[in-house]
């Protein structure tokens, strides 16, 4: 009976030790809340990425991409812009910049430059056409703004771990508008948002929709990043 009692004490010792090193020490709501302070209280911002979306629909499915880039120094200036294209067709550009109290965008459909009191006004035009990228990390480095989706992100879920490009990223899986799943990877060391994933069911179609970050923070930005700059 003795040697019965040892056995069982050490298998659950043994078996607290492995849950002890699978359990992380860390729980989704944690993880967002440091990406968001992360992108709060950062000097300087600068990234590129695209919005890849992959519309199914009945009579074939077909993928739009948009890339961006964005550039930010907190006290000084942001610029955003992203290209969308069909087909072969030219790319055309949506440029979103604030440099002062000076805020303007400019899109190749109306090449006009045009001018507002706030950066959220001028963001708010460039959010459905965009993907969503323009509102995504602007919201997180200025929630003065109204604050990021990120924020309203429920029934989180820590899935693990995944590499991408070589980073170790947190992969959280949430709830997100109408109830949408959403998934997100963040940089283990440097909380940035590396990826989003999510779906979307409409009549007579669907979308599934990727967009990823190469994100860097507090470096210098050189005045040409955020120049107001519309072609022509």
């Amino acid at each position: 009976m003795k040697r019965f009692l040892q056995l069982n004490l050490l298998f659950l010792f043994v078996a607290q030790v492995a849950y002890s090193q699978t359990t992380p020490s860390v729980s989704a709501e944690q993880i967002l809340q440091q990406m968001r302070e992360t992108y709060r209280t950062c000097s300087s911002y600068v990234d590129d990425g695209e919005v890849r979306t992959l519309f199914i629909q009945r009579n074939g499915n077909r993928t739009d991409l948009k890339p961006f880039k964005t550039a930010f120094v907190r006290a000084s200036g942001f610029r955003y812009e992203f290209k969308d294209r069909f087909g072969a067709e030219e790319w055309r550009i949506y440029i979103v910049s604030q440099v002062g109290f000076d805020v303007q965008s400019w899109w190749t459909i109306r090449p006009q430059v045009m001018r507002f009191e706030t950066l959220n006004e001028a963001i708010a035009g460039a959010v459905g056409v965009s993907g969503g990228s323009a509102a995504h990390v602007p919201h997180m480095l200025m929630p003065e703004m109204g604050g990021s989706r990120f924020r309203f992100l429920r029934d989180l879920k820590l899935l693990g771990e995944e590499v991408l490009n070589g980073k170790t990223a947190y992969k959280i899986e949430g709830r997100g508008f109408k109830d949408r799943i959403v998934t997100i990877w963040i940089d283990k060391s440097s909380s940035l948002l590396l990826k989003m994933f999510e779906t979307a069911e409409f009549d007579t179609f669907k979308t599934e929709s990727t967009t990823t970050y190469s994100p860097r923070i507090n470096i210098n930005v050189a005045p040409e990043q955020l120049a107001f700059n519309p072609p022509g």
